[in-house]
């Protein structure tokens, strides 16, 4: 048994108590926490933390609410050598206020596939638009307004890498102050590529990128954008100089513009540049300690035509 004293004054007495002596996670409950709000009144959270798997756990927490009555709070976390993850789930099976039934979710998960390639999720939603503002405590997620749905597919490939990435959102509204949907990405090709061992000692670099944007209302369209480039570095131990040549190409097919506005728009817009810098040093005495001040004056230019 434990008893927590203040100034010779118990304040808190636990008849048992249990923690690790070797560092190591143990099953068990944790401090609780007591508050109020003016959506849910007061309210106490009774955190237990289940040890399942030295590479397992998860985080059991009933929140009994005056007002809105009692709700389930789990964080479940995973980890292997090839996968990760997180996962949490609010649950009120009825709220006293709405006599609806409410809950949130989200998840994230990691996934080395193998030869090159790994996956992940995002994936987070509640059941209604007023969910956070009326059953959170915490700032950072009552501000909460679009709530993301992404999963992305990459490859690494040595010298070049790619990504194939769909993303939505839902839109938590406010009857009286509505926002704006944000453009929906279905799908997103991102492809890039870096090869420094061309011959006479050149550089490639190239970036590129296909997006379907989609939209319940407004105009929608389809993006292609190209940025191949080619640099030759030149460096000796005083100076370097870095002549680059590129070319950024753009295009646009959209759909449901208004008349007389193209449904297709295209641009071409070559770019160079040069980038050169000095480095100068001397060695000095600085209050009888011998110092090396170095200078390095550098000039970039670069030219995209108007």
């Amino acid at each position: 048994k434990a008893t927590l004293m203040f100034k010779d004054t118990p304040i808190r007495y636990a008849p048992w108590i249990g923690f690790s002596l070797n560092n190591q996670r143990t099953s068990g409950l944790l401090a609780p926490t007591f508050g109020s709000t003016s959506n849910s009144g007061m309210e106490l959270t009774v955190p237990w933390y289940w040890n399942i798997a030295p590479n397992m756990d998860a985080t059991i927490s009933p929140r009994v609410m005056a007002r809105r009555g009692l709700q389930l709070n789990t964080e479940f976390r995973y980890l292997q050598s090839s996968y990760n993850g997180i996962a949490r789930v609010e649950y009120l099976p009825k709220d006293n206020i709405t006599g609806e039934r409410r809950d949130a979710y989200s998840l994230q998960h990691y996934q080395d596939l193998g030869h090159g390639f790994s996956g992940s999720i995002n994936v987070n939603g509640a059941s209604d638009n007023t969910y956070f503002t009326d059953l959170s405590s915490r700032l950072s997620v009552v501000s909460q307004t679009n709530l993301l749905r992404q999963g992305t597919l990459s490859y690494g490939g040595g010298w070049w890498n790619a990504s194939l990435t769909a993303q939505r959102y839902q839109t938590l509204q406010d009857p009286a102050a509505p926002v704006a949907v944000p453009y929906y990405r279905l799908p997103q090709l991102l492809v890039s590529a870096a090869r420094p061992d061309l011959p006479l000692g050149m550089n490639f670099n190239f970036t590129g990128e296909y997006v379907n944007f989609s939209h319940p209302t407004d105009v929608t369209g389809k993006r292609l954008l190209l940025y191949p480039q080619l640099s030759l570095p030149l460096q000796t131990a005083a100076f370097f100089v870095t002549p680059k040549v590129g070319a950024h190409l753009t295009r646009y097919n959209l759909s449901q513009q208004a008349t007389g506005v193209p449904d297709q728009i295209s641009r071409s817009l070559p770019m160079a540049s040069v980038d050169a810098g000095m480095v100068l040093e001397r060695s000095v005495d600085w209050f009888d300690h011998a110092v090396t001040q170095t200078l390095e004056p550098r000039l970039f230019y670069l030219y995209v035509p108007s």
